[in-house]
């Protein structure tokens, strides 16, 4: 039998988290909405209204100009995803603290379940540093005086960094 979406032969479809009932995923990432009924209200009337499932177009993301979205709705609103972040959330679940997106091949176009995992973050040891001196100091008030001692830098210093952030 026949997908009814891509007309190739079935191929095993997830769901996305978050996103159960409305969209689901395939390992190479192609996307799709589910056939669904959505209430809508018009004139203070109630109206249901049948979708028919598609599949989803992707997109260059305009933040940055490389990472691949694609947009997806719920109760909560409109969201953009990264596609690469959806496929490591519906493939390997949530991504841990201090962790990653990274691709097996290098490649950042291969989308693939298969080639797409979370990779630990290597830490520089100034970055290792600051963050041992944050974690001593945890019980003590965050002043700026502190936040300068663990950067090295003057006040004013601290003070453009976070104006071009």
């Amino acid at each position: 039998m026949n997908d009814k979406y891509t007309g190739m032969p079935d191929v095993k479809w997830f769901d996305i988290p978050g996103y159960e009932g409305r969209y689901q995923m395939r390992k190479d990432s192609l996307i799709r909405s589910l056939d669904r009924k959505i209430e809508m209200a018009r004139d203070g009337k109630k109206h249901v209204v049948f979708r028919s499932g598609i599949i989803l177009s992707a997109s260059i993301g305009a933040l940055n100009g490389k990472a691949t979205i694609v947009r997806l709705s719920s109760n909560d609103g409109i969201k953009t995803w990264q596609i690469s972040r959806l496929v490591a959330l519906t493939f390997h679940g949530k991504k841990p603290l201090f962790y990653h997106i990274s691709y097996k091949d290098g490649d950042r176009k291969n989308l693939s379940a298969d080639n797409i995992y979370y990779k630990k973050n290597d830490f520089t040891p100034d970055e290792k540093y600051r963050m041992k001196k944050l974690l001593e100091n945890i019980e003590k008030p965050l002043t700026k005086e502190f936040i300068c001692s663990i950067y090295d830098i003057n006040y004013k210093k601290l003070k453009e960094v976070v104006n071009d952030i």
